[in-house]
């Protein structure tokens, strides 16, 4: 089961600013940050938030490559597994 993600009021956070953001920095875990009890922000260290954007780029990138791949389709250019191996095991026992 992954961790809870600790959550504070924007109030604590406040008052405790410097140390939840050490907090946050050495564990490298997130905290929400709560406004009458709705999540209203996320804190997270510099290397998580780096990864993600490079994550969100790499989705970006891979959803933009994707619409020009063509499904392949059996064709005359395909030939079965099994008469594939046949025919090299032919040609390399010679």
């Amino acid at each position: 089961m992954p961790p809870q993600i600790k959550s504070i009021s924007i109030e604590d956070f406040k008052n405790n600013c410097d140390d939840l953001l050490n907090k946050v920095n050495e564990s490298k875990e997130p905290i929400y940050i709560t406004d009458n009890e709705k999540s209203k922000a996320v804190i997270i260290d510099l290397e998580s938030y780096e990864k993600l954007l490079d994550t969100a780029d790499l989705n970006k990138m891979l959803a933009h490559k994707s619409k020009d791949i063509q499904p392949i389709n059996q064709s005359d250019d395909f030939v079965e597994q099994s008469s594939f191996f046949k025919e090299f095991k032919e040609l390399t026992s010679k």
